[in-house]
């Protein structure tokens, strides 16, 4: 996968949120509030995620969707925390899981209710087509695939 160096998806590794320590590195809130992400090879090295990713459902789920050899090259828990951390900006996670050909597929399954009121997962119709404006490569330094940002082109939104 180009988005990440092989030692980042064959390992466990904990996010914290940007808000989380102050400039001397000390926790500033709850360390149950400071955790924004765990990642990447859940998938492997954690026996409750295994189970769940490469359970039946799941096989079948990938299977459904055209896939006849369908392999798991990243996982991650990401914990959306109420009056902290940044804003997720409307994005294509092929961003992030950048291939060529682009065959890397990302399936979101959330672990408690999602809503509106709590911050559910957005999704604009037909913006998975169409050209990718950036990527990320290596350590997350974006890189421009086109000289537009979303917040330029908006062709891509429905109207």
């Amino acid at each position: 996968m180009a988005g990440c160096p092989p030692c980042c998806v064959r390992q466990v590794r904990y996010f914290l949120e940007k808000d989380a320590l102050d400039a001397n590195g000390k926790l500033v809130v709850d360390k149950m509030r400071a955790l924004n992400k765990i990642g990447h090879a859940l998938h492997d090295r954690n026996p409750t995620f295994r189970k769940f990713a490469y359970s039946p459902l799941m096989k079948n789920l990938v299977r459904s969707l055209g896939f006849s050899r369908p392999q798991i090259v990243q996982s991650m828990a990401i914990f959306k925390h109420p009056k902290i951390g940044g804003e997720v900006n409307a994005h294509r996670d092929s961003w992030f899981l950048l291939s060529r050909p682009a065959t890397v597929k990302g399936i979101w399954v959330a672990l408690e209710d999602a809503t509106i009121e709590n911050g559910c997962l957005w999704a604009v119709p037909g913006s998975h087509g169409g050209t990718l404006r950036r990527s990320i490569v290596f350590f997350f330094v974006y890189k421009m695939l086109d000289e537009r940002t979303y917040a330029e082109d908006t062709s891509w939104v429905s109207r």
